[in-house]
Protein backbone atom coordinates (compact mmCIF):
# COMPACT_ATOMS: atom_id res chain seq x y z
CA UNK A 1 0.00 0.00 0.00
CA UNK A 2 2.77 2.38 0.92
CA UNK A 3 4.61 1.63 -2.33
CA UNK A 4 1.48 2.38 -4.36
CA UNK A 5 1.16 5.82 -2.74
CA UNK A 6 4.86 6.48 -3.28
CA UNK A 7 4.45 5.58 -6.96
CA UNK A 8 1.60 8.07 -7.30
CA UNK A 9 3.73 10.84 -5.84
CA UNK A 10 6.67 9.87 -8.04
CA UNK A 11 4.45 9.98 -11.13
CA UNK A 12 3.25 13.49 -10.28
CA UNK A 13 6.78 14.68 -9.60
CA UNK A 14 7.94 13.35 -12.98
CA UNK A 15 5.08 15.00 -14.87
CA UNK A 16 7.09 18.05 -15.98
CA UNK A 17 9.63 15.87 -17.77
CA UNK A 18 7.15 13.24 -18.96
CA UNK A 19 4.43 15.49 -20.36
CA UNK A 20 5.52 17.82 -23.14
CA UNK A 21 3.42 20.41 -24.96
CA UNK A 22 3.27 18.10 -27.97
CA UNK A 23 1.76 15.44 -25.67
CA UNK A 24 -0.91 17.91 -24.56
CA UNK A 25 -1.68 18.82 -28.18
CA UNK A 26 -2.00 15.15 -29.08
CA UNK A 27 -4.28 14.56 -26.10
CA UNK A 28 -6.55 17.49 -26.96
CA UNK A 29 -6.70 16.43 -30.60
CA UNK A 30 -7.50 12.83 -29.61
CA UNK A 31 -10.59 13.88 -27.68
CA UNK A 32 -13.70 13.02 -29.63
CA UNK A 33 -15.23 16.48 -29.62
CA UNK A 34 -17.94 17.74 -31.92
CA UNK A 35 -18.06 21.40 -32.89
CA UNK A 36 -21.53 22.07 -31.48
CA UNK A 37 -20.17 23.79 -28.39
CA UNK A 38 -18.89 20.55 -26.94
CA UNK A 39 -15.28 21.34 -27.81
CA UNK A 40 -15.29 24.61 -25.91
CA UNK A 41 -16.93 22.99 -22.87
CA UNK A 42 -14.53 20.03 -22.90
CA UNK A 43 -11.51 22.33 -23.11
CA UNK A 44 -12.86 24.47 -20.26
CA UNK A 45 -13.32 21.32 -18.16
CA UNK A 46 -9.75 20.24 -18.96
CA UNK A 47 -8.46 23.67 -18.00
CA UNK A 48 -10.42 23.53 -14.75
CA UNK A 49 -8.94 20.14 -13.89
CA UNK A 50 -5.43 21.41 -14.64
CA UNK A 51 -6.05 24.45 -12.40
CA UNK A 52 -7.15 22.17 -9.56
CA UNK A 53 -4.03 20.07 -10.05
CA UNK A 54 -1.85 23.19 -10.00
CA UNK A 55 -3.50 24.37 -6.79
CA UNK A 56 -3.07 20.97 -5.15
CA UNK A 57 0.62 20.80 -6.07
CA UNK A 58 1.16 24.31 -4.68
CA UNK A 59 -0.52 23.31 -1.42
CA UNK A 60 1.71 20.24 -1.19
CA UNK A 61 4.74 22.46 -1.76
CA UNK A 62 3.67 24.85 0.99
CA UNK A 63 3.09 21.92 3.35
CA UNK A 64 6.56 20.55 2.59
CA UNK A 65 8.16 23.91 3.26
CA UNK A 66 6.27 24.53 6.49
CA UNK A 67 6.68 21.02 7.81
CA UNK A 68 10.24 20.17 6.81
CA UNK A 69 12.22 23.09 5.41
CA UNK A 70 11.42 26.12 7.54
CA UNK A 71 12.79 26.38 11.06
CA UNK A 72 10.42 25.73 13.93
CA UNK A 73 8.43 28.80 14.94
CA UNK A 74 9.86 30.81 17.79
CA UNK A 75 8.11 30.76 21.13
CA UNK A 76 6.43 34.03 22.06
CA UNK A 77 8.50 36.37 24.19
CA UNK A 78 5.67 36.74 26.68
CA UNK A 79 4.12 33.52 27.82
CA UNK A 80 0.94 35.07 29.11
CA UNK A 81 -2.58 35.38 27.90
CA UNK A 82 -3.16 38.73 29.56
CA UNK A 83 -4.93 41.41 27.56
CA UNK A 84 -4.80 45.13 28.20
CA UNK A 85 -7.07 47.97 27.20
CA UNK A 86 -5.78 50.97 25.27
CA UNK A 87 -6.15 53.06 28.41
CA UNK A 88 -4.00 50.68 30.45
CA UNK A 89 -1.28 50.73 27.78
CA UNK A 90 -1.38 54.53 27.50
CA UNK A 91 -1.13 54.86 31.27
CA UNK A 92 1.81 52.43 31.44
CA UNK A 93 3.69 54.23 28.64
CA UNK A 94 2.91 57.78 29.69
Amino acid sequence: MKTEKNNKITEVLRAPEDIKLTDLDAYVNSLAIDDSGGRERTLQDLDSLMSKLQNHVQLLSIYLKQRYLLPAPLKPVFDTDAYYTKQEIATAIG
